[in-house]
Order: C-alpha cells, then structure tokens, then sequence
C-alpha cells in the first residue's frame, strides 16, 4: 500500500526511484547529502513527506534482498542502478582510511562501526553519537576529556568527518 493505494511491488520500486531522483538529480548529489549528517536528516523527513518513511526504507532494504547494506546504497541501485555494497565493507574502507588516531579515539570508532555495520544508519546521529559517549564515559565533559576533544564542536567535527569517509566509499 501507499498512501491507501495498492501497488505492484514494480510500481513501488519506481515510485521510489523517482522521489530519490526528484530529490538528488544525481548519484554523486545523493552521495553528497548522504554524507553530511544534517542534510541525510533533512532528506530523510523530505522523503518521509512524499510517503517514504524510515519503516518503508527498512523495508524496500529487505525486500530487495539489500538488509546488508546502507539505505544509501540501496536508493543508488533502486534510482540509479549503481550496484550496492556492504556497510561492512563501507566501515573497513573507513577505518583503513582514519589514521592517526589516539588509542581511545581509534577504540571509540571502532565501536561506531561495529555499530553501523550491526544497525545502519539509524547509528549515525548526533543524539546517537551523545549517547556513546554517555554510555561509554559518563559524561559528556569527561569524553571530550579522554578523547583529547577541546570542545563540543570538535567532537562533532570528528564523528562528521568519520561519516564522510564512511560514505566515500
């Protein structure tokens, strides 16, 4: 069903691909507002107000066999039959890419990647970033403290950064 309409799996599929299309024009502008995580937050809810919730991306993502990889991979092969690749794939890419790290930054993104591999993209927010960092250190300031960040802005700059390079892939 969408919107209270029953469609073939096909025309689904290709109402998709033209929202995604619509909302893009390009793979590479897909890729672009992929990375950035306020703009990938953004195109989320413009989705979401063209009938493609967050349930209905999970579920296009199972039904094309694609629960492996990113959201992002699967609009690339549904809009613009880019072939999909794994978020495992996508994480070690990013972690052979991340150097120069201390021993507990280096650690904390591991347990980020280990967790977009497990969850997706859904890990991927600020909130979601916040929230490691309370579960694994207590508090905010004492995270900054260990991970050597002087300011907020400069822990979010990182987890930024590390996107970017997951989604270079």
């Amino acid at each position: 069903f969408f919107d209270y309409e029953m469609l073939s799996v096909a025309d689904f599929l290709s109402r998709f691909a033209a929202a995604v299309r619509k909302a893009t024009r390009t793979p590479e502008l897909l890729r672009e507002c992929w990375a950035d995580m306020a703009k990938r937050k953004d195109f989320i809810e413009a989705m979401e107000m063209v009938g493609f919730n967050p349930d209905k991306l999970r579920e296009i993502q199972r039904n094309t066999g694609n629960q492996a990889c990113d959201i992002l991979d699967v609009m690339l092969d549904i809009a613009y039959d880019v072939e999909p690749i794994t978020r495992e794939f996508r994480a070690e890419q990013a972690k052979t890419s991340i150097v120069g790290l201390s021993r507990e930054r280096k650690s904390l993104l591991g347990i980020m990647l280990e967790n977009y591999v497990r969850d997706g993209v859904w890990t991927l927010t600020a909130e979601s970033f916040r929230d490691l960092l309370m579960q694994r250190y207590g508090t905010l300031g004492g995270a900054y403290g260990q991970l050597g960040f002087t300011s907020p802005q400069e822990a979010m700059t990182f987890y930024s950064e590390i996107q970017k390079e997951i989604y270079a892939a």
